[in-house]
């Protein structure tokens, strides 16, 4: 058995109000974050120290990196979603007063604000349920005038759709955008074409109930395919995308006693542990295993052997590693190499090691 325990590493002061957004970049070991304070601020992960500041006036939602391009910044305030270009003028600047661009494409106020793994979509998901699709087009030279870089694709709606919380492109198929919401439905998109090519009702999966209804409020995907999806009643739910639509393959039933907020792969460990936090206060991290990564041929050769259907029903089973109760309400949360960064109510940003026994 794994035994491990988390411990406080650093903290990162700097904001002035709560710290409501988290985005990690594991390539150059930098850290976002935005704040009610209407700032984002830029940190060096090694140091602990903010390294820059970009100001915007207004409370921040959401705040990503564009995979692939460290120099581009997306955040929202609102139904505001705003681009932030760090190259040419703005390259040697420590606070950056005003955005590059601002689009106001959203129906409603924006909630998260993903990027897919070659940087080339960006979606913008709204309290209305919408998806706002984005392509990222390439740069200018230095000198030149920024223009926005990310430009309106097409909008994934759904009819009776509410606010949607949480959304993630599959690392593996391409053309796959999984979301979710206060509807508690998970629905499978392909965003070449806007079709919804599958759609999972959590109360389907979950035991129905009224005062904490199985919402969904998190979700993220891992390298191989498992979809962590963190819900309202404290459970989480593990799926798969597959060619006929989302697989159910695991459940931790009561992971945490209120709504499930965060979830992550960690990447600490080769994602073979899942780390989740709730409105309980709590941070757990929990062992799934190592994945099966045999070649191709022999995965062929398998199915033969043992029927497709039984390695289609495969289970993700969890094992509970360790947990801790942060001390406040806690609002984002991501890891790094060494372990978890969270975001609270206060404006402070925490990060804690995973010591391992």
């Amino acid at each position: 058995d794994t035994h491990a325990m988390f411990r406080l590493a650093k903290q990162f002061v700097g904001h002035r109000s709560s710290v409501s957004c988290l985005c990690y970049n594991h390539v150059t070991n930098v850290l976002l974050s935005g704040s009610d304070d209407g700032t984002v601020r830029e940190w060096d992960m090694a140091k602990g120290t903010s390294v820059r500041c970009l100001m915007l006036g207004k409370p921040i939602q959401s705040v990503t990196f564009v995979a692939g391009r460290h120099d581009l910044i997306l955040t929202s305030a609102e139904n505001t979603l705003c681009e932030y270009y760090l190259s040419g003028p703005n390259a040697s600047k420590i606070i950056i007063k005003e955005p590059s661009y601002c689009h106001q494409i959203n129906r409603d106020e924006i909630s998260t604000i993903v990027s897919n793994l070659s940087g080339t979509i960006v979606a913008s998901c709204d309290d209305s349920g919408d998806v706002l699709l984005l392509s990222v087009v390439g740069g200018l030279p230095s000198d030149s005038p920024s223009p926005p870089f990310c430009m309106p694709l097409r909008t994934l709606s759904r009819a009776d759709s509410n606010v949607c919380m949480a959304a993630a492109f599959h690392p593996s198929l391409d053309t796959v955008l999984i979301s979710g919401g206060l509807d508690a439905i998970l629905a499978q998109w392909d965003i070449g074409t806007g079709t919804l090519l599958h759609q999972e009702n959590m109360n389907m999966i979950s035991i129905p109930q009224l005062v904490n209804p199985p919402y969904v409020y998190s979700l993220h995907i891992s390298s191989s395919g498992r979809i962590a999806c963190g819900l309202g009643d404290g459970s989480i739910i593990i799926l798969r995308a597959t060619s006929k639509g989302l697989v159910h393959t695991g459940r931790i039933a009561e992971a945490h006693g209120r709504a499930v907020t965060c979830v992550e792969w960690a990447r600490f460990n080769s994602e073979q542990y899942l780390v989740s936090a709730g409105d309980d206060c709590k941070i757990s991290l929990w062992d799934f295993g190592k994945e099966d990564h045999q070649p191709k041929g022999s995965r062929k050769k398998d199915r033969k052997k043992k029927g497709k259907a039984k390695r289609e029903e495969a289970a993700d089973s969890a094992t509970f590693v360790c947990g801790m109760l942060h001390p406040q309400k806690i609002n984002a949360l991501t890891t790094s190499q060494e372990g978890i960064i969270v975001a609270d109510v206060t404006s402070v940003i925490t990060h804690y090691h995973v010591q391992y026994n």
